[in-house]
């Protein structure tokens, strides 16, 4: 069955819806985490101003309703509405206009128990209230039942809004009249605009008929607002509601005010708050698409890191398998070195074993006529001289076999001496049969090598100087060793022709040999690589004089 999500396309393209529904959600997140934290301050700063202005008209309440109270406990107040006469009528009219401009009231005037107004603060003005019977006012029939009240009213002939304090005036226990100020609406509503209370912000105080006693809102004023105000109203309901008026939204807090028939409503506008989200959807559409771009190189990285470690084991596994293929290949040449090198010595070997098998043969001829005589005693000569060449022969066929054998790296230290005397047994034929002087001078000391390897290293370079020397008329192999610093310097020297300067640098290359129909030109490559894996190194150098000279550098030290 055909998978779709395989193909690349298709997976971007659901990559790219997917990022952009987290978008979409985080967008959501954002909105709503800013609308919450906006309504939030703004329920904060509602009840922190809406408080503060409730305190406000309630000190200037308490500080209004004191004044009347003051008005009905003056003595001269109580002796002329005792004994109203035109004399003391002036200064009561005089002391009330004192009153007035003190407390910063509207007016203040003084009335019987008929609610007939006996003096007043504006007794200068054409509306004097001097004479006007207002006993049907609220201010006067509750300050009569109650002793004080406190009351909204439209003056009757200013036709301005105002708040009525009164207080009722007793003597001997007798209700003889009612003292008032009136203090205009408008005032408190300048004064509140000197408040801070926020901006986009309004106040409201509403009769228990929800009609608009004060407002900010001058076309409120006056006004029944009962159709949205009514949540705020609701004693059952939380002081805190949501308002639609006049196509604005507002979170409005209740506050009642003392001693009056009314609460405050304060109303903070909350319409915009959506619109306030935009520059916060703009910021975090930003840093969304500088995360997608983080998360999408960190990914491009970690996928790039993956593949750099795929690719790097997928190298090593073929580093592995080459270097395996390597040390098998190296193994095989080394191995047909060996047999080269065999298949070289193989008639001076022959010779060296025919030899004392041949004088084997005659010794044991000559052991049986012996025997036969009787002559015990040179028989058993012969039959020593016999195992003394078979124990020749062994030591060729031991150490030729110990030599053609494949054997696995055996690094140690071993000691140089015995090491070159087996090389020797391998070569020794090559050597004889050349007419070769070997000199030896090596010191007891140890090197650091694979002893069946490095011995065909010797067993080679031994060959070759035999080789070399076999047209010259001093044939000498100098075998020297040499300390220094941790370091064994074995150096082998022929008295051959020497090797032309141009030569040394390709010398040790593969399949380079100066050797005309014979060799594959791998021995010495073969060695160089032998000594360079026992960390050592082996260099030529040639005098035309003195012959070729092959030097084997490695770590040893002297035997203990």
């Amino acid at each position: 069955m055909y998978n779709l999500f395989k193909e690349p396309e298709f997976r971007k393209a659901i990559a790219k819806w997917v990022v952009a529904l987290i978008w979409l959600i985080f967008l959501a997140v954002v909105y709503w985490a800013g609308m919450s934290f906006d309504k939030q301050r703004e329920l904060s700063l509602g009840m922190t101003n809406g408080d503060k202005l409730a305190e406000y008209f309630n000190d200037e309440f308490q500080h209004f309703s004191v004044v009347p109270k003051l008005i009905a406990e003056n003595e001269h107040v109580l002796q002329f509405i005792a004994s109203p006469k035109k004399d003391t009528r002036d200064s009561t009219n005089v002391y009330l206009q004192d009153i007035q401009r003190a407390s910063s009231a509207s007016d203040a005037y003084l009335l019987d128990s008929k609610g007939v107004v006996l003096a007043s603060s504006n007794f200068k003005s054409d509306h004097s209230y001097v004479g006007n019977e207002y006993s049907f006012r609220h201010y006067f029939v509750n300050g009569r039942a109650q002793g004080h009240a406190l009351e909204f009213a439209v003056g009757l002939r200013s036709n301005l809004r105002g708040f009525y304090f009164s207080q009722a005036i007793t003597q001997a226990e007798q209700f003889t009249g009612v003292a008032v100020i009136k203090v205009n609406v408008n005032q408190f509503e300048t004064d509140e605009a000197q408040l801070d209370t926020g901006e986009s912000s309004h106040f409201a105080i509403l009769s228990e008929s929800n009609e608009i006693y004060a407002s900010d809102v001058e076309s409120w004023r006056l006004k029944n607002k009962s159709e949205f105000l009514e949540p705020c109203l609701n004693e059952k309901k939380a002081p805190l509601c949501y308002l639609n008026i006049e196509e604005r939204r507002y979170l409005s807090f209740a506050f009642p005010l003392l001693g009056l028939k009314a609460k405050l409503v304060y109303m903070r506008d909350i319409t915009d708050l959506p619109k306030a989200q935009w520059p916060r959807l703009g910021i975090a559409t930003l840093i969304f698409i500088v995360f997608i771009w983080l998360v999408r190189s960190i990914y491009k990285r970690v996928t790039q890191y993956q593949r750099l470690i795929a690719g790097r084991r997928d190298l090593e596994l073929k580093v592995q398998e080459r270097t395996q293929k390597l040390e098998q290949t190296q193994a095989a040449l080394i191995r047909a070195a060996k047999l080269a090198t065999i298949g070289q010595l193989s008639a001076s070997i022959n010779h060296e074993i025919n030899q004392p098998l041949s004088a084997i043969s005659t010794y044991l001829a000559s052991t049986k006529r012996l025997i036969v005589k009787a002559q015990y005693t040179t028989a058993l000569d012969n039959v020593e001289l016999i195992e003394g060449l078979m124990g020749r022969v062994s030591r060729i066929v031991t150490q030729l076999r110990q030599f053609s054998q494949t054997t696995e790296n055996k690094m140690q230290y071993f000691e140089l001496q015995p090491l070159i005397h087996n090389a020797l047994v391998i070569a020794g034929p090559e050597l004889k049969r050349c007419e070769i002087d070997t000199q030896i001078n090596v010191d007891p000391v140890m090197v650091w090598v694979d002893p069946f390897k490095f011995e065909q290293v010797l067993v080679n370079l031994f060959t070759n100087a035999a080789q070399a020397m076999e047209k010259s008329t001093v044939k000498t192999l100098r075998i020297v060793s040499e300390q220094f610093d941790g370091k064994v310097k074995l150096s082998i020297q022929d008295s051959g022709p020497g090797i032309e300067q141009h030569q040394l640098s390709t010398i040790f290359e593969p399949f380079y040999t100066t050797k005309s129909g014979s060799g594959l030109g791998l021995g010495l490559s073969i060695s160089k690589e032998i000594i360079q894996s026992f960390s050592g190194i082996l260099t030529a150098q040639s005098n035309s004089k003195q012959g070729a000279e092959f030097i084997i550098t490695l770590n040893g030290n002297s035997v203990s």
